[in-house]
């Protein structure tokens, strides 16, 4: 199914135009529903998605397009033609750092973000209790 929507992107708007709607329903549930000091949703396609103005804040995990591709191929075992057509159907990365409030550079190991992840926690808390 990957393949298929990412080879045709008429095919994949036909999807997307299919769940979008669902998934912004289900998200705006979840996010009623919640309790904790702040949550966190994961939006790939946040910098065009209607969840956007729901956020009060818009943390990007961000790393080089190259770094993005390799761990595609990695995680998936697609190719490097796959990977590179996920990527672009994304939005881009000056788009999205455009719309960041806080970043963490995600170029590492997971061990190196651990920090990062610390900080922004700790400013979401402060925010939070505001």
């Amino acid at each position: 199914m990957r393949k298929l929507v990412f080879e045709d992107p008429h095919k994949r708007q036909i999807l997307e135009a299919i769940i979008h709607p669902e998934i912004q329903k289900k998200v705006t549930l979840k996010l009623l529903s919640s309790s904790g000091p702040y949550q966190i949703i994961v939006v790939p396609l946040l910098t065009t998605s209607p969840l956007r103005h729901q956020a009060n804040k818009i943390l990007v995990i961000d790393c080089d397009e190259e770094t993005q591709i390799n761990r595609l191929i990695k995680r998936d075992g697609g190719s490097l033609q796959l990977a590179k057509q996920i990527v672009a159907s994304q939005a881009k990365r000056n788009e999205r750092l455009a719309i960041a409030d806080d970043v963490i550079n995600n170029n590492c190991d997971f061990q190196k973000i651990i920090p990062q992840i610390k900080e922004i926690h700790k400013k979401y808390l402060r925010f939070s209790l505001k």
